[in-house]
């Protein structure tokens, strides 16, 4: 099981001890970069990870709280030495971005850097080292976003899953059967989604909305972890009845 490191998460406003876009996962001895707003490798600096450990990096959109630190990141990458291949994934138009400044730069990689572009919705993006990694755009009208999540979570055959379990003991009489009766009336869906974390890429009620929806479906947040790239600034989300972790 890996964890994330929060290096920054207060949106395009930076101050001394509040930092732009930029987590780390640590996954089977591997190191993900999610983001990377401005000063992001001096916070990698800061909490000693060291740059040859990162193999891949995710840029959510393209904001430049959440990429600004990028260029200077490759940069410095190039200047220690490196030689082995760096994995970039992100929105259209990252690579031409790139590209323009390292061409008036003149700043080249030594290095191959591969970038994969994602201009919509792909089951699919990375899948290494028992991690997988697939995007899922949603509509943030809420009348849409709830049946959006549902078909992303299984909602449907989950409940049903619960319907059929609970039939099997109905008509039994033994106590042993009535005791699972009665644990499954206190749930709500049985069975787990098919990830086990999400990161959440969104700003202030459309945030909530997902968060909500997620919850109104019944994702145990025991085993699925709950991750947003901005706003932790908002004291009002831990605020929210069903978001726990």
């Amino acid at each position: 099981m890996g964890y994330i490191q929060i290096l920054g998460c207060y949106s395009a406003s930076m101050t001394l001890n509040k930092y732009q876009s930029s987590q780390v996962l640590f996954h089977k001895n591997q190191t993900y970069l999610i983001d990377c707003g401005e000063a992001t490798q001096v916070l990698l600096n800061k909490h000693q990870i060291k740059l040859s450990s990162i193999n891949n990096i995710f840029i959510s959109h393209l904001h430049g709280d959440h990429y600004f630190g990028l260029p200077g990141l490759i940069t410095t990458m190039n200047r220690k030495g490196r030689t082995k291949p760096l994995n970039l994934f992100g929105p259209r138009g990252i690579k031409e971005i790139l590209t323009t400044m390292f061409k008036h730069g003149k700043s080249w990689t030594s290095f191959d850097l591969k970038i994969k572009e994602i201009d919509k919705e792909e089951d699919e993006i990375y899948s290494e080292n028992h991690l997988k990694v697939q995007t899922f755009k949603y509509n943030p009208d809420p009348q849409v976003l709830t049946g959006e999540i549902e078909i992303l979570t299984n909602y449907a055959q989950r409940k049903k899953n619960l319907q059929l379990r609970k039939k099997m003991f109905e008509d039994k009489e033994d106590e042993q059967s009535k005791r699972q009766l009665e644990r499954l009336e206190q749930k709500y869906t049985l069975g787990d989604v098919n990830f086990d974390s999400v990161i959440i890429i969104d700003f202030g009620s459309s945030l909530k909305s997902v968060l909500a929806s997620l919850i109104f479906t019944d994702v145990d947040q025991k085993k699925v972890l709950f991750t947003t790239v901005n706003q932790w600034f908002d004291e009002s989300i831990f605020y929210e009845n069903t978001v726990k972790n």
